[in-house]
Order: structure tokens, then sequence, then C-alpha cells
């Protein structure tokens, strides 16, 4: 039999932080203007971890130790790439949502700025996301936020 292996798709594994404060999503800005998420790729010493473990290290990397929160649970996954020496990179990125249990970020150089954006705020700019898929993905993820707390509230 032949061997078939050429034929799959290779992807980096990413993990990011949907980090919730109220109706407020913490928004990270890349050096080129781009919306980013706490969180990275995993390490190779993290390959049998759990994927929360691996994202409380990055999330500690990129705000601080002294920035608490809770990861929640999964919330979306998606796809985005980037582009090093003229070869593409394929990046399947995990979503968790996450809450913010107090405001202490001290930003590292990784990214330029962040903010706290309104669920509605953040989608209205399609263009400053890395990628369509996760746009749209956010969007339906924000969607379904909205609708439960909404229904929560009746």
């Amino acid at each position: 039999m032949a061997d078939q292996s050429s034929n799959f798709a290779l992807f980096q594994v990413s993990l990011k932080s949907l980090i919730i404060d109220g109706d407020k999503l913490l928004t990270l800005y890349s050096p080129d203007g781009k919306y980013d998420f706490p969180g990275g790729r995993i390490n190779s010493d993290e390959i049998d971890d759990d994927f929360e473990q691996s994202l409380s290290r990055e999330i500690e990397e990129e705000l601080s130790v002294d920035f608490k929160f809770k990861i929640n649970e999964f919330a979306f996954s998606s796809k985005r790439y980037y582009m090093k020496d003229g070869v593409k990179h394929h990046v399947l990125v995990v979503f968790f949502s996450a809450s913010a249990l107090n405001s202490n970020i001290k930003l590292s150089d990784e990214h330029s700025s962040y903010e706290w954006l309104s669920f509605s705020d953040i989608v209205k700019n399609p263009d400053k996301f890395v990628s369509d898929s996760e746009h749209k993905h956010l969007n339906n993820y924000l969607s379904l936020l909205k609708k439960q707390y909404n229904s929560d509230r009746l």
C-alpha cells in the first residue's frame, strides 16, 4: 500500500484565551496593529501537558504573573497562517474562554498595547483580525454569549 501521509495537512497548534470582564473582551494589539488574544504555541516540553497548563504559561508570559485569571472552557477553533522565509505555516488556533480576576496587566514586548473592547465593538472591524476564520468564529461565539446573557437576565 502506498504511503498516504503526504496528503495530510500539517498545522502548528496555538492556544488563545478570550478573557472576559463583564461585557468586555481583553484585546491585545500586535505590532502591525492587528487584534490578538493572550496565548501562543505549545512548547515541545509541554506536549503531554493539558492545554490549560500551556495556555496559563502563555498568559502569564504576555500579561504578567500578577494578572489573575480563570480558564473556563473551550470556546471555538479557527485557522490562521504566517509567512516565514517564504514558506506559509498553517496554525490551528484553539480558543478558551477565561475570566479576569484582577486588572494587574503588565504587557510583554510581544504586543504594542491592549484594551478592553465591548463585544459589539470588536467584531465591527474584520480587517483588524489575523484571519477571516478568526473573525467569523469569534463573532458567532460572542453572539451566543450575548443571547445566553440576555436569556439569563429574564
